[in-house]
């Protein structure tokens, strides 16, 4: 029953959004396959209402791994922050 939402700065497909099925751990954006170009940013949020939801971006660069970063959503919060 989670909801799970992608944007992507400077890619094609700009946001994709879709509830997982109680029981399935994995979910598939087939649209959001591929490569990417240097300075595309990825923000993963995954939210439930009434708990604290999981936050991640993973931006790209040139000639170097990309860059992870997880945070916490908090309920009712859009903005990430900390995990406790």
């Amino acid at each position: 029953g989670s909801r799970i939402k992608v944007r992507c700065r400077k890619c094609p497909a700009k946001r994709r959004a879709r509830s997982a099925k109680a029981g399935k751990h994995d979910v598939l954006f087939r649209s959001l396959k591929g490569n990417y170009r240097a300075g595309s940013v990825l923000r993963i949020s995954v939210t439930k209402p009434g708990t604290i939801g999981k936050y991640t971006s993973i931006r790209i660069f040139k000639n170097r791994a990309p860059r992870r970063t997880d945070r916490c959503l908090w309920p009712g919060s859009n903005k990430p922050r900390k995990c406790p």
